[in-house]
């Protein structure tokens, strides 16, 4: 996906014939997190994986977020535009860390572009997530919360 600026995205599997994952990794991490669990999702999953803004090959832009929110808009709207320039209509999420943190973010705000999400090791994500249960309902949305 490019436009001013880009986030370098990796895709393999069957696009066609095989259910969709998307990864998104940790805090100054890359795509290149997810590697040692692509021989388990190779023939069951296409599976995209990208480097999130700012991170591995992904371009560096300005970042001028002067408070927490600012901070998590930023990353929930860079993966909106990345999800419209794939043609992405409902997403299935893996991720680790902050990952996690943008994933559940997104999920609030366009709950229904989320089908499912995997959440490893969630960095800045609530414990108790019950009191969320009626949104992702609402949006038809699976969560299972892996905590370390």
């Amino acid at each position: 996906y490019k436009t001013k600026e880009y986030i370098m995205t990796y895709e393999f599997g069957e696009k066609e014939k095989l259910p969709t994952i998307i990864l998104i990794h940790g805090y100054a991490g890359s795509a290149i997190t997810f590697y040692p669990l692509y021989k388990y999702l190779k023939g069951k999953f296409h599976v995209i994986c990208f480097d999130l803004l700012g991170m591995g090959c992904s371009s560096r832009p300005e970042f001028l977020a002067d408070s927490t929110k600012e901070a998590g808009l930023f990353f929930v709207e860079s993966l909106e535009q990345w999800r419209k320039e794939m043609k992405l209509e409902k997403m299935t999420l893996a991720c680790h860390s902050l990952g996690c943190y943008i994933a559940v973010k997104y999920a609030f705000k366009y709950p229904d572009r989320v089908d499912r999400m995997v959440l490893l090791s969630p960095l800045g994500v609530e414990k108790n997530l019950t009191k969320y249960s009626e949104t992702f309902r609402r949006a038809d949305t699976d969560a299972i919360f892996i905590r370390k």
